[in-house]
């Protein structure tokens, strides 16, 4: 009834645990059920992903994803625009990044402006593009409504 369990044993079964798929729980306060939706290294998208939750992605993307936090593994690919509050990039992306938070690591390569909040790059990152700081969008665009006004009541 009872067998006891060898070294070898317990670590084959922490072996499949590992390996196993886990759903990743998001933090209180967010949107959604709780899991983040995982598109493994085997699955291909053309189109648009859209969606208020979270996305692992080890598959490829080719065209725009839309979500609240985009984690992109060392497999995943994405061709084309990516928008996130947060985005964590392990693999490529071949397009755009507006996001507040980007985080671009060791084996990261990125084609494409990165518009940002905060920006970090470890070493061993590839990066061709822009870096837009969003702050400084919008001090350049209250500057532009500022002169604006001013040239209207100047005329008047």
């Amino acid at each position: 009834m009872f067998t006891k369990r060898t070294d070898k044993s317990v670590r084959a079964e922490d072996d499949r645990k590992a390996a196993a798929p886990q759903s990743v729980a998001k933090p209180k306060g967010a949107g959604g059920k709780g899991v983040a939706s995982i598109l493994g290294p085997d699955l291909s998208v053309e189109g648009v992903i859209h969606g208020d939750d979270d996305l692992i992605l080890d598959g490829r993307v080719k065209g725009e994803v839309s979500v609240r936090r985009l984690t992109l593994g060392r497999n995943g690919v994405v061709e084309g625009r990516v928008k996130a509050e947060n985005v964590e990039i392990h693999g490529r992306i071949f397009g755009d990044i507006d996001a507040h938070t980007v985080k671009l690591f060791s084996t990261a390569r990125v084609s494409g402006d990165i518009t940002h909040a905060d920006l970090s790059i470890e070493i061993g990152a590839h990066f061709e593009g822009r870096a837009v700081l969003r702050e400084a969008e919008t001090e350049h665009a209250n500057v532009i409504e500022f002169d604006a006004a001013r040239l209207k009541d100047e005329a008047e």
